[in-house]
């Protein structure tokens, strides 16, 4: 039977070797109040993947969690069919591919998640082809291929990010047309194939600490859209390395709407 409902807030240890835990499954919701008989063994990864409680194919669904628990671990919900994901305490992950493949997945708020280390959330959504909305402010770095085949994804807001982006972002995400970057972006926008095969038409960098660079390739060729970016900044953007080459609009962000707001409606503060 397929479990309709996931709460895992009685959850209060969590680690990724330990499979001894057992479930009790109670209520007509088959929700998870708890978990008995942990040993847990202390690793750097910190958390139970949803197999070490049932098997993937049956956990769809909402998942809400707001327990003990700040890290999710690898491939925590990989490969499942949950609909939604929430939490308010998830602060950051173990390596990555937390909710690879999840294809019915349309949902995600992270308030708080703030990875800090550049090889976390790799794929961590990767292949996410019904993800309609993200709810990341906090998020600061990524590993590769974060965002990469979230076909019906059309908008990114990055506030927080503090370092470039990862390859293959967000590549294949066929439907994605806004991209907003917050100012504290590193010096690189990615290494490669960022935004490639998007639908790109609106891209914000609010870096004022000078240009942003990019590799030739992280957009799609013989692409054309906007890009909205500090006023000081415009002209060295249009002489720049790639981006000279590109076709783009450049226009600033002072007097724009996004002076006030990102791109998701999201007052800047």
């Amino acid at each position: 039977m397929a479990i309709s409902k996931l709460i895992l807030n009685g959850v209060t240890q969590m680690d990724v070797t330990d499979t001894t835990a057992t479930v009790s499954d109670v209520a007509s919701g088959k929700v998870f109040t708890q978990v008995d008989g942990t040993t847990g063994t202390g690793t750097a990864s910190g958390g139970y993947s949803i197999n070490d409680f049932i098997e993937r194919s049956n956990v769809s669904g909402d998942v809400v969690y707001n327990g003990a628990i700040t890290k999710l671990p690898i491939a925590a919900f990989a490969e499942t069919q949950i609909t939604s994901f929430s939490s308010d305490v998830i602060t950051t992950a173990g390596f990555g591919y937390q909710f690879f493949n999840c294809t019915q997945l349309k949902t995600v708020s992270l308030p708080n998640f703030a990875p800090f280390a550049t090889n976390t959330a790799v794929e961590m959504f990767r292949h996410c082809s019904s993800l309609e909305t993200i709810y990341i402010p906090k998020f600061k770095r990524s590993g590769n291929y974060p965002f990469q085949g979230c076909s019906k994804l059309t908008m990114l807001v990055l506030p927080s990010i503090d370092y470039r982006l990862g390859i293959y972002a967000c590549n294949e995400c066929t439907l994605l047309n806004t991209v907003d970057i917050g100012e504290n972006i590193g010096n690189t926008l990615c290494d490669g194939n960022a935004f490639t095969r998007t639908s790109l038409s609106t891209l914000i960098l609010r870096r004022t600490a000078g240009v942003i660079g990019t590799a030739a390739n992280n957009f799609t060729s013989g692409a054309s859209f906007t890009c909205y970016v500090p006023s000081a900044l415009i002209s060295a953007y249009q002489t720049a390395t790639n981006w000279s080459a590109m076709n783009i609009t450049w226009k600033a962000i002072e007097g724009s709407y996004y002076e006030t707001h990102y791109a998701d409606g999201t007052p800047v503060t």
